[in-house]
């Protein structure tokens, strides 16, 4: 056997979960890389060299409105319920295991159309990958025209410019999807309505598997959809997550409160399920152990992890702006105006920060959406100003025209 076979396939499957497989997989690996890469990635990779190895797998394909039967239900059928549901008309969605943008770009289109009915008010799309050189393309939102070999849905075609040689992503759509790299076993610091991840998990291991679906459990809200490729898992789910399908159109997850019958020999012990304690019924963001007993925080057995609070948007927002990371912040601020679309602060930091990358049209968006705000509800001055949170920048921000 090879000797750096079972050294990178370990590495490979610790830090993305993917095992190598098959004999072709690695002979596509062996004819790419020389003996000091070898030695690199399974040392200390560079991400550059990484993102190589991802290329040679070839685990990147992707195109617009891929699975139009998947994306008819998720649109047609989960999204109008769900909203109905909650009352919501935000929604935050992750697109997971991106790749190079187009499924992420697809997504706000479709929302993009919901809101034009009135379905929704707004939304954002964060789209994630492990691949970096994927990233890049991702936002640049410029495709070659045969990432649109698909029939579009109606209203779509309008969001995707096309000329001859290429296809690009319509500002209004780039505005509202964000790209950034993240492993799927890591956890995720935002929460989402919908999480899509599609053609990921055909490439990782069972263990693998259950670690992102329990990450991406806690970065749900409650009743929010997991939506996977289709058979990409049938095993084990977190215990808030229950299956369920669409005939003839997909399968998903929900997330809500889903509590085992306990085992034969502890029922005479315990209540029935009619009769058992709220305190069970409790959403819990860790697995429930085998003996119920350990269930109940006042005779629990085992002491309570301490941990640190998460931090909201705004401060995560502040943060990455005070360490110069203008990026990242932009991202928590448009998280910062989902969750609070009236927060004066958020308009004028995003309308910063379109100012300071030359896009002035956006800059003025922004400035306009926080004057028509404080227009129509001029109390809403005044209260901030008496909390003593107003900033006299937003004198001129408010009153000026940029």
């Amino acid at each position: 056997m090879d000797p750096y076979y079972q050294e990178l396939s370990d590495v490979l499957l610790k830090k993305a979960g993917i095992r190598i497989d098959s004999p072709e997989k690695w002979d596509l690996i062996r004819n790419h890389f020389n003996e000091s890469q070898f030695k690199s990635l399974i040392r200390d990779p560079s991400p550059s060299l990484w993102a190589e190895l991802f290329r040679t797998l070839n685990i990147s394909e992707t195109y617009f409105h891929r699975d139009p039967v998947q994306l008819k239900a998720i649109f047609g059928t989960l999204i109008p319920e769900y909203l109905k549901l909650t009352g919501k008309t935000h929604l935050h969605v992750w697109s997971a295991g991106c790749s190079t943008g187009e499924e992420a770009y697809t997504l706000s289109c479709m929302l993009e159309i919901l809101s034009e009915k009135r379905a929704l008010n707004s939304y954002l799309v964060v789209g994630t990958d492990i691949q970096s050189k994927s990233l890049e393309i991702a936002k640049k939102g410029v495709y070659s025209n045969y990432s649109v070999r698909n029939h579009l849905p109606e209203g779509m075609e309008e969001y995707l410019i096309r000329d001859a040689n290429q296809v690009s992503v319509h500002s209004a759509i780039k505005n509202k999807t964000l790209f950034f790299e993240k492993n799927l076993l890591e956890p995720m610091e935002e929460t989402f309505d919908l999480i899509v991840c599609r053609n990921v998990f055909i490439y990782l291991e069972n263990d693998a598997k259950e670690s992102i679906l329990e990450n991406f459990s806690k970065s749900l809200f409650d009743g929010g959809i997991i939506v996977l490729g289709h058979a990409e898992h049938s095993g084990a789910l977190p215990e808030n997550l229950s299956s369920h399908s669409i005939s003839g159109e997909t399968s998903y997850f929900k997330k809500g409160t889903r509590i085992k019958n306990p085992q034969s020999s502890l029922k005479e012990n315990f209540p029935s399920p009619k009769e058992t304690p709220s305190i069970l019924k409790q959403e819990t963001k860790q697995k429930l152990p085998l003996d119920p007993i350990l269930s109940l925080p006042q005779i629990s057995l085992r002491p309570e992890e301490k941990k640190e609070p998460k931090p909201t948007a705004r401060e995560s927002a502040l943060l990455e702006k005070n360490r110069a990371n203008y990026e990242q912040a932009h991202f928590f601020w448009k998280q910062v105006l989902y969750e609070d679309p009236d927060s004066v602060e958020a308009y004028y930091e995003l309308s910063n920060y379109f100012w300071e990358k030359g896009d002035r049209k956006m800059a003025r968006s922004y400035q306009a959406q926080a004057q028509v705000l404080l227009k129509n509800d001029p109390a809403k001055v005044d209260l901030i100003k008496k909390r003593g949170n107003w900033v006299s920048e937003w004198d001129d921000f408010l009153s000026l025209s940029l």
